[in-house]
């Protein structure tokens, strides 16, 4: 189940289409019956998004946080993004261990090995896996006629990119 909050109505209904089309083409139907993902749509978000495991809900209740001031498409490719990070902590691949994200305590284990805190964003191996992806699963969402740029998407996008 996809439910999303913040945003307005077309940013909300684009979000929620690009994401429950993600669902089933990302997780694949199986597991996507038994996920569910909120989607927080916030401004002046310090990223593009952000995915983060419910605590107390082991691999099956996901929250992501996507930053407001994107373009449609840009929007496009971080769901893709961030849902690739639903798949993979779904399936036990990704973990996020310690009390709080970002604290003191807090690393990650990728495939039954714990990374190490000094290697570099880019080169951790999740990020690595969904950077390569993103943009093959938009292209299919694009590709398959789901993506209608309407006058009023391209109008607002317009304002975003001056």
């Amino acid at each position: 189940m996809i439910t999303v909050k913040g945003g307005h109505k077309t940013q909300k209904k684009f979000i929620k289409q690009v994401a429950d089309w993600a669902s089933v083409s990302v997780l694949g139907p199986r597991l996507a019956r038994v996920v569910s993902v909120n989607i927080n749509i916030i401004r002046n978000l310090d990223a593009d998004g952000w995915c983060m495991e419910d605590e107390g809900v082991c691999g099956r209740e996901f929250t992501i946080e996507v930053r407001a001031e994107q373009t449609y498409p840009e929007m496009l490719i971080t769901i893709c993004h961030e849902m690739i990070h639903v798949r993979q902590m779904a399936r036990g691949e990704l973990k996020e261990v310690g009390i709080t994200r970002g604290g003191k305590h807090h690393y990650q284990v990728w495939k039954g090995k714990k990374i190490s805190k000094s290697l570099a964003y880019a080169k951790h191996p999740w990020e690595t896996e969904a950077y390569k992806l993103q943009d093959k699963y938009a292209k299919q969402y694009v590709t398959e006629g789901r993506f209608v740029y309407t006058n009023q998407m391209i109008a607002r996008d317009r304002r975003i990119e001056k």
